[in-house]
């Protein structure tokens, strides 16, 4: 499938929240057995991806087909405890259609664009059991820097691992 990859704009947010919502229903099925995971509601969608629209320090790109939005990435600068610039990913999900090449050029295109020449690396926290995506990340160079994170959402609790990047 040949994919582009832009930046995203306001007018992309109503298109956005639901390519969202269509992305986690397919892709996490069976990793979550609670709703608000599984059927996520378009407004708090339109919410994120405003939120970061509105951060000076946020970018937000999105992959099209010939025909249709397929996948988005949404990364934001932040510090470190040293005070070192580097690069989080939010968000960044294609749908089940989507070939992994495709998916490894969106991140390496929103990753490119946000990385400068203060940014040394780009992280992002991926769910403990999900191997797939964990392997998506790994085959494009992040690797896992020991660092875990648990979040308790509905009162299940998700173990997240940390992966880096080094620019």
């Amino acid at each position: 499938m040949k994919c582009t990859v832009r930046a995203a704009s306001i007018a992309d947010v109503d298109l956005l929240a639901v390519l969202k919502a269509d992305c986690t229903r397919e892709n996490y099925r069976g990793f979550f057995d609670f709703a608000p995971l599984n059927e996520q509601a378009p407004e708090n969608n339109a919410a994120f991806f405003l939120q970061v629209l509105k951060n000076p320090d946020a970018r937000l790109f999105l992959m099209e087909s010939e025909t249709a939005p397929v996948g988005y990435a949404a990364l934001r600068r932040v510090q470190n405890e040293q005070g070192q610039p580097e690069a989080e990913f939010l968000a960044a999900d294609v749908l089940p259609k989507v070939d992994m090449e495709a998916f490894h050029s969106l991140i390496i295109a929103a990753a490119e664009h946000i990385a400068d020449k203060d940014i040394s690396q780009i992280f992002i926290y991926l769910l403990n059991n999900n191997f797939r995506i964990r392997f998506v990340f790994e085959h494009i160079g992040f690797k896992k820097d020991g660092t875990a994170l648990t979040q308790i959402i509905n009162d299940e609790r998700f173990e997240l691992l940390r992966y880096v990047y080094r620019v």
